[in-house]
């Protein structure tokens, strides 16, 4: 067996997540409390797997950090499965390592841009996200779940871009087009985030109804976004037209929201700024960190087909039918992963 996915946060932490969000259905179909186990699995266990996999990732290459994270993933490790295994005997100590683990992926991060005299503004969203994970597990108040899921949301719009720069160079080259260059607005982009920041905050402190308009105008921020791709060279790659529908979706879920504040609204939101930006990142980092080529399998556009249409069945209020899709989306993730971290090694420097 590959010992890389004990070691590299990367293989260790996406595989957690896929299996994470493929057990909602046991939650589902067999939990006597659906809604707080739903809650601990996807908030918890699932987006600190992602954003840990991802951020152990991208931050030491954009740092320019290149000491070995082999403890620290056996650190975060630890933290992560006692929170999972506590769940099943404590909920109060299951949620409270969960912030513990949080906060320590803060500092570990904050440290990494200490020693390298660089910084990256993730690391404030990262300590947001601890703040709001504390209030959740002090209050139990729901509005702070949503406003993690707005500052999640402002999370994929500055990850979003720094991955758009990176495929879209990779879409030019595999065109031929080496000439062209790839610059995204940087205005829209801070924007963007500007707005769904300010949604974050606010949601704790307005009602819906008061918010509608701030909705609007983030999903037309969103939306503002899609501009930077408007060019045949890039949307002719598959990988740049699905960071472009997965944009453009968000900004939709957003729209949908503003003007219809249910709670299958806001699962959209949640739908495609947590899942469908999960799957993207496993697969763009996932191939290119393994050394392999760009393009994605068979298998990748099943799962996201899957997803499509848990968004849509969850929209619909058929929600039997949509965590079976969500299942089935991840589970195929869960095992394509699997081989491809098994059969190569990582690569830092992608």
């Amino acid at each position: 067996m590959n010992k890389e996915i004990f070691f590299i946060p990367m293989k260790s932490f996406f595989l957690l997540c896929s299996i994470s969000f493929s057990l909602g259905i046991f939650v589902y179909f067999f939990s006597d409390d659906f809604y707080n186990n739903h809650i601990f699995l996807f908030f918890d266990i699932a987006l600190s797997a992602a954003y840990t996999g991802f951020i152990l990732t991208a931050l030491p290459a954009w740092l320019g950090f290149n000491k070995t994270l082999k403890n620290i993933n056996i650190f975060l490790l630890f933290l992560f499965l006692t929170s999972a295994l506590t769940y099943f005997i404590n909920t109060f100590f299951a949620m409270f390592f969960m912030c513990i683990f949080w906060l320590s992926l803060s500092f570990i991060c904050s440290f990494m841009c200490f020693k390298t005299k660089n910084f990256n503004s993730l690391i404030l969203i990262l300590f947001g996200f601890c703040f709001l994970k504390f209030a959740y597990f002090f209050t139990l108040n729901t509005d702070f779940l949503k406003a993690l899921i707005h500052l999640n949301s402002a999370a994929i719009m500055l990850i979003n871009f720094k991955i758009s720069i990176a495929v879209s160079r990779s879409a030019l080259d595999e065109k031929n087009y080496k000439d062209y260059h790839f610059i995204p607005n940087v205005y829209y982009k801070n924007l963007s985030v500007f707005t769904l920041i300010l949604l974050s905050i606010f949601s704790v402190i307005f009602s819906n109804i008061d918010l509608k308009f701030l909705y609007i105008a983030s999903a037309f921020m969103i939306f503002a976004r899609l501009k930077d791709f408007h060019h045949k060279e890039l949307l002719k790659t598959h990988y740049v037209l699905f960071l472009y529908i997965s944009i453009f979706i968000l900004g939709l879920a957003y729209l949908i929201y503003g003007l219809n504040t249910t709670s299958a609204s806001l699962h959209l939101i949640f739908l495609s700024s947590i899942c469908i930006n999960i799957l993207l990142v496993f697969n763009i980092a996932g191939l290119r960190h393994n050394g392999l080529v760009l393009r994605f399998f068979k298998r990748t556009y099943l799962s996201f087909i899957l997803l499509f249409l848990t968004l849509l069945l969850r929209y619909l209020n058929i929600n039997d039918f949509a965590i079976i899709c969500l299942f089935l989306s991840f589970i195929i993730q869960f095992f394509m992963l699997l081989k491809i971290f098994l059969n190569n090694s990582f690569l830092q420097d992608a």
